[in-house]
């Protein structure tokens, strides 16, 4: 009697063993993509195309912003421009990306 429960529990290990094993191998899929994480790598792709657009600066000025979290001052003294300097390049350069954005139809993707 105890041997025969060891077996059963041997032949149901070894089942889920081939089972877990059958899951990882197994390739997904190229449809179980989901559209939105389509639509998330195309507007990064969109979004670093635009940036490479404007002047270098600018650009700067904007990903220390919404990249690093970075306040005006602190972009400021790190960048060593007056604060005005950089609020008009931060101003100047999202009006830029705007209008590339716009050009695009970046707001129409799906």
């Amino acid at each position: 009697m105890a041997h025969r429960r060891a077996i059963e529990r041997l032949c149901s290990r070894l089942t889920t063993q081939i089972e877990i094993s059958r899951k990882i191998n197994s390739k997904p899929e190229p449809t179980n993509v989901p559209d939105s994480f389509i639509n998330i790598t195309e507007q990064r792709r969109l979004i670093r195309a635009a940036l490479d657009a404007i002047p270098q600066m600018q650009r700067r000025m904007i990903e220390l912003t919404f990249f690093c979290g970075m306040t005006h001052l602190e972009i400021a003294m790190k960048l060593g421009k007056p604060p005005k300097a950089v609020e008009h390049g931060l101003r100047y350069g999202m009006l830029q990306l705007f209008g590339l954005f716009k050009s695009m139809d970046f707001s129409q993707r799906p």
